[in-house]
């Protein structure tokens, strides 16, 4: 554990007072379904391990910078909705398919998402960041909801930046929160109880309650991740946006005819813009 702390304390970033957004813009980033700690192989090739989580969330921060940089943003929403960590043994055969037990991902993840948003505040980007959790990092399916994987990795991340001016940290606890990116308000789910069916009539059914519960208008989003599959629904001028994954399609996904490349979702925000751009960044 010491020689854990010392190795978070020499990474602590620059400090800095100003936090104001300019220009009435502030990216959104997506930050879900990391799977730190899981393998994924094909024949006997590694497709996805933490070393290769850690390469990919740099060409997330290097991607990110350069976009914001093009749209003449400053300031970045960065939402994490859960499965950060693979977690362990919540399926049955799941130990076969986890690098390290989940302890030792969640000091990866610490390490990796450390140095991910140093990356974004050495750019000069200001950053915010909004948590709520996501169901891998349930330790078992007996246990409460809120004894969860996800909640330790953000409550470290808390205090690896306590003090940090150019940084805040919202952690929800719960697996839904309400936040106000610019104009517009986002739902942050992780998005397992809204169903793989969103295009039919019972995810929109599910959808549409989820607007009418939290009063969201015209341009209001609702992002989820879990399904591993980047998409944009758009009904009555509200947005359903669904989050890539930073992991390769499993073993498992392909035998469900599931692919996607993998991807995490930048969204650019301007004030009265009711469509917002949005951009699937690629990591692979």
């Amino acid at each position: 554990i010491i020689d854990f702390l010392n190795k978070l304390s020499k990474l602590q970033p620059r400090k800095s007072n100003n936090f104001v957004i300019k220009n009435n813009k502030e990216a959104l980033l997506l930050l879900s379904d990391l799977h730190i700690g899981s393998i994924v192989k094909e024949n006997n090739d590694i497709l996805y391990n933490t070393k290769i989580a850690g390469e990919r969330l740099n060409t997330l921060a290097i991607k990110t910078i350069q976009k914001c940089k093009l749209n003449n943003v400053h300031n970045i929403y960065v939402a994490m909705i859960g499965d950060i960590i693979d977690g362990d043994m919540i399926y049955k055969n799941h130990m076969f398919y986890v690098e390290y037990p989940a302890i030792e991902q969640v000091q990866y993840a610490i390490l990796t998402l450390t140095k991910f948003f140093k990356t974004l505040l050495a750019s000069g980007l200001k950053v915010r960041i909004g948590c709520v959790r996501g169901n891998h990092g349930i330790t078992n399916y007996k246990n409460l909801e809120a004894d969860n994987w996800d909640n330790v990795v953000y409550d470290m991340l808390s205090l690896v930046f306590d003090g940090e001016h150019n940084i805040t940290i919202d952690h929800f606890q719960e697996d839904q929160a309400k936040v106000k990116v610019v104009d517009k308000n986002i739902i942050l789910y992780h998005g397992e109880k809204l169903g793989n069916q969103c295009k039919t009539a019972a995810g929109i059914k599910v959808f549409r309650g989820m607007v009418g519960k939290n009063k969201l208008v015209d341009g209001d989003i609702v992002a989820v991740g879990h399904l591993h599959t980047f998409g944009v629904e758009i009904d009555q001028c509200k947005v359903l946006l669904r989050n890539g994954a930073l992991t390769d399609a499993s073993e498992y996904a392909l035998k469900l005819n599931l692919y996607d490349v993998p991807s995490q979702t930048l969204v650019i925000i301007e004030k009265d813009k009711i469509i917002p751009d949005i951009y699937p960044i690629m990591v692979r």
